[in-house]
């Protein structure tokens, strides 16, 4: 299996470190504006890794998506899209990237020591194998749980996102 990971913020590195539990580092690929370090190579240019891969994880902020789907050079139609991205929906994603399986994802900062509760919901293209490999990697840096639809996402992200940022902005 072969993943990009698009976005190597503190989201996308902790996702990172998550992953290569799971998955050998040369699978990963790594795609960020700026080099970092940490990782065995970040690339600038998306559509030199793209074509090449099985999963794409947008960890890009959700205001830098549009400048990313616009830059697009590869179909990723038969991809599978694994999007961390606030407040982008399942179908904004299928469009903008042409993509059918789409799972999308609020995973929350406990990521980054392996204490995240991600919810997460698929497209219906999604193949149960799709499921199966993101329940693995949300696993791979806390808990996962698949929720029935979409709307069920902002709940989540109150409590397990906003929640626990908000008891530190006050501690």
């Amino acid at each position: 299996m072969k993943i990009a990971l698009i976005g190597f913020g503190n989201m996308g590195s902790a996702i990172y470190r998550g992953l290569l539990k799971i998955v050998q580092p040369g699978d990963i690929y790594v795609c960020d504006k700026t080099s970092q370090s940490g990782v065995p190579k970040i690339y600038s240019d998306t559509s030199k890794i793209l074509n090449n891969v099985d999963a794409v994880v947008l960890a890009v902020k959700p205001q830098q998506f549009a400048e990313f789907a616009d830059g697009l050079k590869v179909d990723l139609k038969n991809k599978l899209i694994i999007s961390i991205m606030a407040g982008v929906s399942i179908a904004k994603i299928k469009k903008m990237t042409g993509a059918k399986r789409v799972i999308r994802s609020m995973p929350n900062l406990a990521a980054s020591v392996g204490l995240s509760l991600t919810g997460w919901v698929a497209s219906k293209s999604a193949k149960p194998a799709d499921k199966k490999l993101v329940a693995k990697i949300f696993s791979s840096f806390g808990s996962e749980i698949e929720l029935k639809n979409e709307n069920m996402i902002n709940s989540l992200t109150a409590l397990s996102g906003s929640g626990p940022a908000y008891f530190f902005y006050l501690t």
